[in-house]
């Protein structure tokens, strides 16, 4: 399911940098006093075979962005990830248009002490894209792709990257790193807040293991942490898209299977995480769907729109991942046990029943 997507990436559809007063990854409370900036150029040299027939020619992407902090799940090598305003003047289009479509207008861009990385859409993991020196508050980057088919199969093509960007700091006040997904002190839907500091771990989901943090959106319209609404329960985390029979059929029996395990004492939870189709499950969820659901279903618990986490975070643990995926959660945290597809609440109900007796 976890296809590579570098050369995607590449084309652009598709140590730390700064101290900043370590903003890391915090709870999504507010935005810190200062934030990671950055700007500069790349340029992609394209030279073609002779076969293709057409000239080699030159494009250049200027940036201006502000570090991104809301889904460190995306780049788990990144110590800085960026989101980036595009731009690019019509002869570096055209020349771009020699061997994709148009240019996206916002990328992710994300560095480690030795790696420059980009992702040119929303949701997609950042890909590695060569090699990134850090020399003050410069980075370059530099690579050399393999040779890539025209996608009209009339020849072939070659990138040679060059570039260079500067970072630096904020302190406005004004710009948020979370881009939204900060949480709110009371959550208008009703939900709990754990009060817990902030996931310190790599962002790999283990069983044994305390499971990632997340930010997602509500039915609501808010941003909700993740560790807010599964701990001190059992949760079952539940990866599902809209137009997933099997998902359809969990849901069905969500609200009466917590309402018997509740009642039998056992306080358990259901969380969804949920894709707005099969065929674009990394697409945003928007609140109208996420409301639709809740109300096709009846439900009272919360429902969140994934934002890659169960896609990439599950599948990197499950590589045959599919919807429905379900990550059993005990009330300290750790990761139960991972599930692809749906077999029916009787498993949980007998591995919860089974480790809440031994507590």
């Amino acid at each position: 399911m976890r296809t590579p997507l570098f050369l995607t990436f590449l084309l652009g559809c598709g140590s730390p940098i700064v101290d900043v007063d370590d903003p890391g990854v915090g709870i999504g409370s507010g935005p810190p006093s200062e934030v990671a900036t950055l700007s500069g150029e790349i340029t992609w040299e394209i030279e073609f075979d002779a076969a293709s027939g057409l000239q080699d020619c030159v494009y250049m992407r200027r940036y201006e962005g502000v570090e991104d902090i809301s889904a460190p799940w995306l780049c788990l090598d990144c110590d800085n990830v960026f989101q980036v305003d595009v731009q690019m003047s019509d002869m570096d289009r055209d020349c771009y248009g020699l061997i994709s479509g148009d240019p996206e207008t916002t990328e992710w861009l994300g560095f480690s002490d030795s790696t420059f990385f980009r992702g040119g859409a929303p949701h997609y993991p950042l890909s590695n894209q060569g090699d990134a020196v850090h020399n003050g508050s410069e980075v370059t980057t530099s690579s050399v792709t393999d040779w890539y088919d025209l996608e009209d199969g009339s020849g072939q093509f070659q990138l040679t990257v060059t570039g260079a960007l500067s970072h630096g700091v904020d302190s406005s006040g004004g710009i948020d790193p979370w881009w939204g997904f900060q949480t709110p002190d009371v959550y208008a839907c009703g939900w709990p807040k754990s009060g817990l500091p902030e996931y310190t771990g790599d962002w790999k989901i283990r069983t044994g293991s305390a499971v990632p943090d997340g930010w997602f959106k509500d039915a609501c319209g808010e941003s909700v942490r993740l560790h807010d609404v599964v701990a001190g329960r059992y949760t079952l985390v539940d990866i599902s898209a809209v137009d997933c029979p099997p998902c359809q059929d969990m849901a069905s029996g969500e609200r009466a299977w917590i309402q018997e395990m509740r009642g039998a004492g056992i306080d358990v939870e259901v969380v969804t995480l949920l894709a707005p189709s099969l065929s674009a499950p990394l697409d945003r969820t928007p609140k109208p769907q996420l409301n639709e659901w809740v109300d096709a279903f009846g439900l009272e618990s919360p429902v969140l729109g994934d934002r890659g986490w169960g896609y990439w975070v599950v599948s990197e643990a499950e590589p045959d991942f599919a919807y429905p995926s379900v990550v059993l959660v005990d009330p300290d945290l750790n990761v139960m046990q991972i599930d692809v597809g749906w077999g029916g609440w009787g498993l949980y109900t007998t591995v919860i029943t089974d480790d809440a007796g031994r507590r």
